[in-house]
This record gives structure tokens, C-alpha cells and sequence, in this order.
């Protein structure tokens, strides 16, 4: 079965990146001029930087799970690839999958996947209210809605277990029914995903957070440093494109597209040269 799941998350994949050659394996950088090379560059740093704080980012959520850095890597830049290039967070299931395969769970997958969205989230609108705040931007409400539900959700983490310990009492003393019972199964189910969200946060959560504003920081500078070279100033369209999720291959941006272009470039590279140096080590042990 997992051998199966296996196969069927690589074909799709192969799929994906079939298609991208097809359509934008012609567009690649628009080389016409040196302002271009100036910009590609700028953009080329700046991706490189924010991928490697992310694969860093999930990497961190992953210690201790048995998930060498280099197996990560290329776990992370296959995921990533896919998380660019298809909406509606099929990027998110798609790692998830792939991360629960390895690990041989895929609720800890979820988990690991929920809690590395939670901080990049918390990342994001930190940014965008320091943006507004410096730039004088003007943020729509979604960023404080946003806000909103992360401080909830982190306002239910710290009363969660008080009410688990209540209401097991509760059903042990009070409903001792099968009904009851099933319901403490169900409470013990949710406890042990606290127990595991709390393995992962507790000594780790400053870090991923500190790291996720680091990764909007340096993408907002890369992009904002490659409007200037194009001699344009353009933070406002940069803002209102990431607040209308139009930062991917359908926005009409010029920067952006070619930020996007650098981004799976780069990472079908490094996915692509980890295939060699796998198919190369299997074939040294054969030998």
C-alpha cells in the first residue's frame, strides 16, 4: 500500500513538472538587457535565501523523526515545486503525504505541515503590519482576520489541556457509559495531537518563528530590491498581489513572474541533482 501511494505521489509530480517544461520552458528570464541580469540576480540571492530558510524551517519541525538534512532537502524542494505551482493548497496535501510517507506517519505529517503553515502565517502578517506601519501601507482587513485566527488558535493550545483534564474526569466520574467511553477515546485521541504539536513547539517555536519573519523579510527585500532595479517603485502592487494570493504564475507582473521562474528553476535542479546522487549511490552498491 505505501509502495502504491509512493508511486502514485512520483507520477504525479513527474506530471506537474512535465507540464511546467511545457508551458514556461520557453519564457525562462527575458535576457534583453543588462537591467534584466541585475534583476535575475537579485532575484536569484533572494530565492535561495528564502528556500533554504524554509527547507531549514521544515527540517526543524522534522527533528528527531528519523529525516536526515539531505533526505529533506530533497523531500522539501519536490513538495515546494508543487506547492508554487498548484492553487487551492494542493502544495500542502501533497507535502504532507509525502512527509507522512517517509516518517511512516501521515498524522504527523499533517501535524508537522499544520505547525510549519501556522508560523509562516504568524511570519506574514508580522511583516505586513511592519510594512504597514514603516510604508505607510494599507493592509485589508484579511491580514487582521488572519491575526485573528492565529490568536485563537494559539489561545485554545493553552487552554486545551485543562479542558481535556476536566472533561476526562468528568466522563470517568459522572458518564460511565459506552457512550462515555467512546468519547474519552476520542479526547484521548486529541490529546495525543497536543501531546505531539506540544513536542514540536516547546523549544522550537521561537526559532521557526524568528525564521519565518526572516523569510518574508528577505523575499519582500529581493523583490522590492528588483523593482528599484527596474527603476520602478512598486511595493504597493507587491503588498496588494501577496494579500490576493497573486503571487504564483498567474500574476501579470513581470518581477514577479520571473521571481516565480527562478524559484522551480532552481528547485527542479536541486531535485533533479538529488535523483542523480541517489541513482549514483545505488549503483555504486551494486557494484
Amino acid at each position: 500500500m505505501k509502495r502504491r501511494i509512493y508511486t502514485i505521489l512520483n507520477t504525479a509530480f513527474a506530471l506537474i513538472i512535465i507540464i511546467f517544461m511545457l508551458l514556461f520552458g520557453d519564457t525562462i528570464w527575458f535576457w534583453q538587457h543588462e537591467t534584466d541580469y541585475k534583476r535575475i540576480s537579485c532575484l536569484f540571492v533572494a530565492a535561495v535565501v528564502v528556500q533554504g530558510l524554509k527547507a531549514f524551517k521544515i527540517y526543524f519541525v522534522m527533528f528527531g523523526k528519523n529525516i536526515s538534512f539531505k533526505e529533506n532537502i530533497f523531500l522539501y524542494s519536490k513538495t515546494a515545486i508543487v506547492d508554487i505551482l498548484c492553487p487551492f493548497g494542493i502544495g500542502e496535501v501533497f507535502r504532507i503525504m509525502n512527509y507522512g510517507q517517509y516518517i511512516g506517519s501521515y498524522l504527523k505529517g499533517l501535524i508537522a505541515v499544520l505547525i510549519d503553515s501556522f508560523f509562516a502565517m504568524a511570519g506574514f502578517v508580522t511583516v505586513m503590519i511592519w510594512m504597514r506601519d514603516v510604508y505607510s501601507i494599507r493592509i485589508t482587513y484579511m491580514v487582521y482576520g488572519v491575526l485573528v485566527i492565529l490568536a485563537a488558535i494559539v489561545g485554545f493550545y493553552f487552554v486545551f489541556f485543562q479542558m481535556y483534564r476536566y472533561w476526562k474526569r468528568y466522563f470517568i466520574q459522572y458518564k460511565a457509559s459506552k457512550k462515555g467511553n467512546r468519547i474519552l477515546e476520542i479526547l484521548e485521541w486529541f490529546n495525543g495531537v497536543y501531546s505531539e504539536i506540544s513536542l514540536i513547539i516547546q523549544g522550537r517555536g521561537v526559532v521557526l518563528y524568528i525564521v519565518s519573519v526572516l523569510v518574508y523579510v528577505v523575499e519582500f527585500a529581493g523583490m522590492l530590491s528588483a523593482f528599484d532595479i527596474s527603476g520602478t517603485k512598486q511595493i504597493n502592487i507587491l503588498v496588494n498581489c501577496y494579500l490576493a494570493g497573486d503571487i504564483y504564475m498567474n500574476s501579470s507582473n513581470i518581477v514577479m513572474r520571473q521571481y516565480v521562474l527562478v524559484n522551480c528553476w532552481m528547485l527542479i535542479a536541486i531535485w533533479g541533482a538529488g535523483c542523480l546522487l541517489s541513482a549514483g549511490l545505488r549503483g555504486n552498491k551494486h557494484e
